[in-house]
């Protein structure tokens, strides 16, 4: 499998001692102190509810959602001309924008307070490991307390192949987009994609996050969540010997199919490998060296394990898996907003039905349509992939005639099991017949059409 390079690290190295229960309580209570003015005390959360880690996470996205918002629009006094003036720009005598940037500011020492903690007495920004499954969706976060002096700049991304190798830009692409708040998303992607990645935000720089593209062989399994009334369901937790323990690691759930109606939801959760103990002088062996640098632990295929913990069978007997849900989420309109200096609005122009504002960023034309021939061999296995890029992480909906919804158990009903539709929305035909196979692909704002003439089927599908 490809993937990062293993990392050259002295199994006899031991962890230095942990910093005193104490002195991180101290520090606990000053930023209590600190901050309460502002409503977030109670947002700090003690050591024994999550990790330090973890916290520093939370509060890098908590000040990324404060500070990407939409920037705040005013007329100028006794002037009909309007101006866009940013959240962070100098407030003047607006008391309401100075007290939003000094909670800013404040929100990004604490931050700042808790990177310092989740580096431990070592002073290290752990690295981090994902698992994504070939032409799947990759998001990552950049983790880094963005300051509010350079809160307009775009984070720019990085990537190696291995450890030493030559450093490549990441740019934007059809498939490729870095949203302003820093977060990296890679649409299908493919073995070519696995490498170390971070970002880097002005003089600051994230840690490294090494991406595991797995290949379509790899075993995956679909489940359902816990409130499902049937099966099967998520697999728990399972302890291995040598201090290890077999874990599921969940990405976040998708965009739900449709609005205002049930639709559909998924997200992914790969196999991964960590320590169940903390590292002591008894078990600095290869494995828990590497697995406390990886604080979530390693991905069941990746090369930086060692050989002999990816052949154990409880290992390779662990599949990933693909959590399938219901959701039902209200539809909710576009609306761009022109307020003045007192908060009023003037303008409001609602972007969902079409209508967009001078102020605005004129809409992209919708690209012209990629038409494809394509020709399986009579008898053999053939699957349908939606294809292109919708930029957007949601299910893919196949339908006929751009009405009726195509349903998995219709498919399979209709063509006796020859055709289906798997766990990745993809039309797998078990056996071609000798009929022509034919589609038209093209993306159309934010969705992807695909008309193909199955064979077996006389209705023309669509997919979004």
């Amino acid at each position: 499998m490809d993937g990062p390079s293993i990392i050259d690290l002295n199994p006899l190295r031991k962890f230095p001692p942990k910093v005193p229960l104490f002195v991180v309580w101290i520090i606990l209570g000053i930023l209590l102190e600190d901050h309460a003015r502002w409503g977030i005390a109670d947002e700090i959360k003690t050591p024994t509810q999550i990790s330090l880690i973890d916290t520093f996470h939370e509060w890098v996205r908590k000040l990324n959602d404060a500070m990407y918002e939409e920037p705040r629009l005013y007329t100028e006094i006794h002037s009909d001309r309007i101006s866009v003036v940013g959240a962070l720009e100098y407030p003047g005598c607006n008391q309401t924008k100075a007290d939003l940037i000094a909670k800013l500011w404040s929100m990004y020492y604490t931050c700042l307070e808790y990177q310092f903690l989740s580096m431990g007495p070592t002073r290290i920004m752990f690295p981090d490991a994902v698992a994504v499954l070939e032409d799947g969706i990759l998001h990552l976060t950049c983790m880094i307390c963005v300051s509010p002096r350079v809160a307009h700049n775009k984070a720019d991304w990085f990537m190696k192949k291995k450890l030493g190798g030559p450093m490549t830009k990441i740019l934007e692409d059809e498939f490729t987009t870095i949203t302003s708040d820093h977060v990296l998303s890679i649409y299908k992607v493919s073995r070519k994609d696995s490498g170390i990645y971070w970002c880097v935000s002005g003089s600051a720089k994230s840690q490294d996050v090494y991406v595991h593209i797995l290949p379509e062989s790899d075993p995956t399994e679909t489940v359902r969540p816990s409130t499902a009334r049937i099966g099967p369901y998520e697999t728990k937790d399972e302890p291995m010997e040598e201090t290890l323990s077999l874990t599921t690691r969940w990405t976040e759930w998708n965009q739900c199919t449709t609005c205002g109606i049930v639709g559909r939801r998924t997200r992914w959760g790969a196999c991964f490998v960590r320590s169940s103990v903390p590292l002591t002088a008894e078990t600095a062996t290869d494995a828990g060296v590497i697995l406390s640098l990886f604080v979530y632990g390693l991905p069941c295929r990746s090369l930086l394990l060692p050989k002999f913990i990816r052949e154990k069978p409880e290992v390779l007997g662990r599949a990933n898996e693909i959590m399938m849900g219901l959701c039902k989420v209200p539809c909710v309109d576009e609306i761009f907003e022109v307020r003045n200096d007192e908060g009023k609005i003037v303008l409001m122009v609602n972007n969902s039905a079409g209508l967009f504002s001078t102020l605005q960023v004129p809409p992209k034309l919708p690209p012209m349509v990629v038409r494809q021939i394509k020709w399986p061999l009579v008898g053999q296995p053939f699957t349908v992939t939606c294809p292109g890029s919708m930029a957007v992480d949601t299910p893919t909906e196949w339908k006929i005639n751009m009405q009726k919804r195509l349903v998995a158990l219709f498919v399979n009903s209709t063509s006796k099991g020859r055709v289906s539709i798997d766990m990745r929305d993809r039309i797998v035909f078990k056996e071609v017949s000798g009929s022509r196979y034919q589609h038209t692909a093209g993306k159309i704002g934010r969705q992807v059409g695909w008309r193909v003439n199955l064979p077996g089927f006389s209705s023309i599908q669509q997919c979004f």
